[in-house]
């Protein structure tokens, strides 16, 4: 018999998984992608500062301290079929946009189609995925 402690540890997990994954209209906002992602996680996903700061591999103080500059801006997610997983921002070689762009260039989207995600200029997009690749 499964015992009452694998459950809750397989729920977790779970529970986890699907926590796992950011929507990417969290990017699309006139916020940074950091100051985006820190306040998605922290108002969304009800996340203490901890763990948004083990998430996104920073120091809890720059959580903190970017969520109290921002925590009076609005953050409107619209649905959207695209996800990237949040593992992926713990990497600090490229930034938290470089992050997104080559996510959406890997699932064949093409520039235009993540400027309009993404509410950017399609020239910054391509600055960025330029960027991106060269660091990679």
């Amino acid at each position: 018999m499964i015992e009452i402690q694998e459950v809750n540890e397989l729920l977790d997990k779970l529970d986890q998984q699907i926590d796992s994954n950011i929507p990417i209209t969290v990017f699309s906002t006139e916020l940074s992608p950091g100051e985006s992602l820190v306040k998605y996680l922290k108002e969304h996903k009800q996340k203490k500062y901890s763990e948004i700061a083990k998430a996104l591999n920073r120091d809890q103080r720059t959580i903190w301290c970017m969520y109290n500059r921002i925590k009076d801006e609005k953050l409107e997610i619209t649905q959207t079929q695209h996800t990237i997983p949040i593992s992926t921002f713990s990497q600090r070689k490229l930034s938290i946009l470089e992050h997104v762009v080559s996510h959406l260039k890997k699932q064949n989207l093409t520039t235009k189609q993540i400027s309009q995600i993404l509410n950017k200029k399609p020239s910054t997009i391509a600055t960025v995925e330029f960027r991106a690749r060269r660091k990679q």
